[in-house]
């Protein structure tokens, strides 16, 4: 994608990634090609979820082993990128099988996490920011990050941000029967990382703009001046050399531009 002249890498890594090295290449603030970096930690090891929130205390302990690797690799590569680098976690907190009732204790063990991880509060050591960079991002199946009243209650006391996911979002929305984009308005402040793809039903995610339910021109307008970083998420966007996050890219510009008159 380097040929298109991106202003941002985000690199999905997956476990296996982690015990490599980046080879140095610069794309640092004197490079002819300056790139800001995101990282998004790894959602799998050895076929075992990802889960911060995990109630079995092995799980949660392993899963935050793994995530601190992350953020050790993406120390690693931080000068070889512009400004302070992103790393966007899945919290977990997911189940196929049954629902969590208990999800105080979800978001518990998830602030636990959290807290002994190596970005928080010493996340500074990333690049020339004081702001700590993680952001976090929740899938359809979890058990919690559903409401934006509940997203905003564990972000703001922690000093942490929110990976937005519009396909996702709006894929809650349908079956919890609210507003998609008021939802949208209240996670606002929050939001550092946008990934942008459609939405339809309960179950259609990461369709390509325009094939989906969502008002890509009102989303724009709540949006308003948005100035953190965004890519499309589109679902096997990256084959025949990114085609699909190409046209992402136009329908999502044509809807920004529309989105000013």
């Amino acid at each position: 994608m380097l040929p298109y002249q991106p202003h941002m890498l985000e690199f999905h890594f997956t476990d296996q990634d982690l015990d490599e090295h980046f080879p140095g290449e610069d794309f640092s603030e004197k490079s002819g090609q300056p790139l800001k970096l995101v990282v998004h930690a790894p959602e799998f090891w050895d076929r075992t979820l990802v889960d911060l929130c995990a109630l079995d205390e092995r799980q949660r302990i392993e899963s935050r082993d793994l995530l601190q690797k992350t953020i050790n690799l993406t120390r690693e590569m931080a000068p070889h990128f512009l400004g302070t680098p992103k790393v966007v976690i899945h919290p977990g907190a997911m189940s196929l099988d049954h629902p969590i009732n208990d999800k105080a204790a979800l978001y518990d063990n998830l602030r636990r996490s959290v807290k002994r991880a190596g970005w928080h509060r010493r996340g500074a050591a990333i690049g020339k920011s004081t702001t700590a960079p993680l952001v976090l991002r929740r899938a359809v199946a979890d058990q919690c990050f559903y409401d934006a009243g509940e997203i905003r209650d564990f972000l703001v006391p922690l000093g942490l941000n929110f990976c937005y996911d519009s396909s996702h979002h709006k894929l809650y929305c349908n079956w919890a029967h609210v507003d998609f984009y008021e939802q949208l308005r209240l996670l606002l402040p929050y939001i550092s990382h946008l990934h942008l793809s459609d939405g339809a039903g309960l179950d259609g995610e990461g369709l390509q703009i325009g094939e989906g339910a969502i008002d890509w021109v009102h989303f724009f307008r709540v949006l308003g001046d948005y100035h953190g970083t965004m890519i499309p998420e589109i679902w096997r966007g990256h084959q025949r050399q990114g085609e699909g996050f190409l046209i992402a890219i136009q329908r999502l510009s044509e809807a920004y531009e529309a989105s000013l008159s």
